[in-house]
């Protein structure tokens, strides 16, 4: 018998960001360092400089997910925590992780 080898297809995900810069991103990679790398503003105002730098201390970072919530990773503690008064679709873009396609606005 003969094995052969087969070659999937990588996947590369597509981040679409309402009102800013839209293009593929890095699957893996933190959904914060995805929109900052595509040169979108995440933060506004004096959040600019008082944002807890991606550690989940604070609502700066609060992105609403439009479509692809199902293929983000799952909520951690401190997103529970931070966004308990937050619709359902809302995510701290700090603690989320890019799995898939997306779609978000900064709110």
């Amino acid at each position: 018998l003969r094995n052969v080898i087969v070659r999937e297809e990588k996947v590369i995900p597509f981040l679409e960001i309402v009102g800013g810069n839209s293009g593929p991103a890095e699957r893996g990679a933190v959904l914060r360092s995805a929109v900052l790398a595509s040169q979108s503003e995440l933060y506004r105002g004096m959040a600019k400089v008082t944002n807890c730098g991606g550690a989940g201390q604070c609502l700066s970072c609060q992105v609403e997910v439009l479509e692809g919530m199902e293929s983000r990773s799952p909520f951690t503690d401190a997103e529970k925590r931070m966004l308990k008064k937050k619709p359902d679709n809302y995510r701290l873009a700090c603690q989320a992780i890019v799995n898939g396609d997306v779609k978000l606005r900064v709110p």
